[in-house]
């Protein structure tokens, strides 16, 4: 698989296409792949990304089954650190589950997690597990101790966990990145 890693393309994975347009030369395939000196791009350019056999719902829960990984999507290394300002280290990437999202995020929707950003700033997205279940939603802290867990979908309630349950509640990453098939 490292000999013949496969890159995301716009005809290829999909990803919307303003994101395309505005990072294209960062997110190429293979073969057409060139390094900033204009000599083909190597291995050394781009990290590889692990893909988890996990969903995170977007709606209700989901159960982690298996975590195991199935393949790598290769972004370019400079991307990663200057517009995600992420270190590849700490990426994985797994796939939304259900419409609570929406339209942020939407079903099968590939999402890029940077597990480094574990602390909750306002108005982010993140991964969370609570109670054996994967979420990928909105989440805030609140004075008195308890967290607010929000759908961009507004058919979907605002869930608040109390102080004593929000010491359960795990955040595994940020959301930085999605991709989508069109």
């Amino acid at each position: 698989m490292l000999d013949n890693p496969y890159f995301l393309d716009s005809g290829q994975k999909g990803i919307p296409a303003e994101d395309y347009a505005r990072h294209k030369e960062n997110i190429l395939v293979a073969r057409r792949a060139k390094s900033s000196s204009g000599s083909p791009a190597g291995l050394n350019d781009f990290v590889l990304v692990p893909r988890y056999d996990v969903r995170a719902s977007a709606g209700h829960g989901e159960m982690v089954h298996s975590e195991q990984i199935v393949d790598h999507l290769a972004f370019r290394k400079s991307w990663v650190r200057s517009e995600l300002g992420c270190t590849e280290k700490d990426l994985a990437l797994i796939t939304v589950k259900g419409d609570s999202m929406e339209p942020t995020l939407s079903q099968n929707d590939l999402i890029l997690i940077d597990m480094s950003k574990n602390l909750i700033s306002d108005n982010a997205v993140y991964v969370l597990q609570y109670d054996g279940s994967l979420w990928v939603k909105r989440i805030q802290r609140k004075i008195n101790g308890s967290v607010i867990i929000k759908s961009d979908n507004p058919e979907y309630e605002i869930e608040e966990l109390d102080e004593e349950q929000a010491r359960s509640l795990k955040v595994l990453g940020m959301v930085v990145w999605y991709g989508r098939k069109i």
